[in-house]
């Protein structure tokens, strides 16, 4: 087995801050120009619409997208902000919670 090669969709983010290019358009560029390269990591917060809470078609579409193009998801990055509530910071209990509601997340996109 050689080395593997991934590219993290977050190496484009100015195209898709601009508006240059969707994640579908991210991924179509990765299995088409990318020759060996097949796992792909994506920051929760920046990939994924209306992350924590994205509509159900955008699983279907995540995962037809990945089997379309031959590629493998490999690491979604998520972050952990106690600070993110404004009336308080977040209990252990909460944090535990968003971090098994984020895991359940990564599985219904495929990671493994």
């Amino acid at each position: 087995m050689g080395i593997k090669r991934g590219v993290s969709l977050y190496s484009y983010q100015q195209s898709e801050f601009f508006r240059k290019m969707t994640w579908k358009d991210q991924l179509r560029e990765v299995a088409s120009n990318l020759d060996g390269a097949d796992g792909i990591e994506i920051i929760s917060e920046a990939t994924i619409p209306n992350y924590p809470m994205p509509p159900e078609s955008f699983f279907f579409e995540w995962n037809n997208e990945m089997a379309r193009w031959g590629l493998k998801a490999v690491t979604m990055d998520t972050y952990l902000d106690p600070l993110q509530f404004r009336d308080h910071v977040m209990t252990f209990a909460e944090a535990a919670e968003h971090i098994k509601y984020d895991l359940r997340l990564a599985k219904k996109l495929g990671f493994e």
